[in-house]
């Protein structure tokens, strides 16, 4: 075989066998990453992606009334010893590294720890910039908890559960989290006094 007609696989001496989803690609990237933790096994909180999209798509209807929307991607986060657990879907990827966000999750789960771990798996696992939740315009608690984690009120969407039935826009973007750790400048601060105060 001339060498122009390998595959980088086969020049590498790798099968290639590429993820045939946007779940396969970004699960892969949270295993990499969990094995290289070998005691996240022991947490209290456990992360899976392996649950089957038939499973994850009951889950959100049954508790949303939602379905999981195009190309959805999903993460479990859930504490064995308590029976506990929350499902977070992305899904409708946006062309400007956006998607939507759903979740259910049992009380007492929503912690500031998991609310981080969700915007790195968001963000940087997943590789967004930008996550979008839709909120019922009745469901107060929501909306206090949507500002409370850091998202911003953005707008009403009209007739989004039904006619007559509005829904809260709230967004949040990487560049805006909270929750991820914040790089240096790249140029530091002027620290030289100024120039006013300057002697000549």
């Amino acid at each position: 075989m001339a060498d122009d007609e390998q595959t980088l696989g086969e020049i590498l001496g790798v099968a290639e066998a590429a993820p045939s989803t946007w779940q396969e690609w970004v699960g892969g990237i949270l295993l990499d990453a969990a094995s290289q933790k070998p005691e996240a096994a022991f947490a209290p909180v456990q992360i899976t992606v392996s649950d089957p999209l038939a499973w994850v798509d009951e889950q959100i209807r049954g508790a949303t009334g939602r379905q999981v929307g195009n190309m959805p991607v999903w993460v479990r986060f859930f504490r064995p010893a308590q029976d506990i657990g929350a499902l977070f879907v992305l899904s409708a990827p946006h062309p400007l590294d956006g998607a939507d966000l759903v979740m259910v999750a049992n009380r007492g789960m929503m912690t500031r720890g998991l609310i981080r771990d969700l915007c790195r798996w968001a963000f940087y696992a997943v590789n967004l910039s930008r996550v979008v939740i839709r909120i019922p315009v009745e469901r107060a608690d929501l909306q206090d908890y949507a500002r409370r984690a850091g998202f911003t009120f953005e707008g009403i969407a009209r007739d989004l559960y039904g006619v007559g039935a509005d829904g809260q826009v709230w967004a949040m973007s990487a560049a805006r989290c909270r929750w991820l750790p914040k790089p240096p400048p790249a140029i530091p601060p002027d620290t030289s006094p100024p120039a006013s105060l300057k002697v000549h």
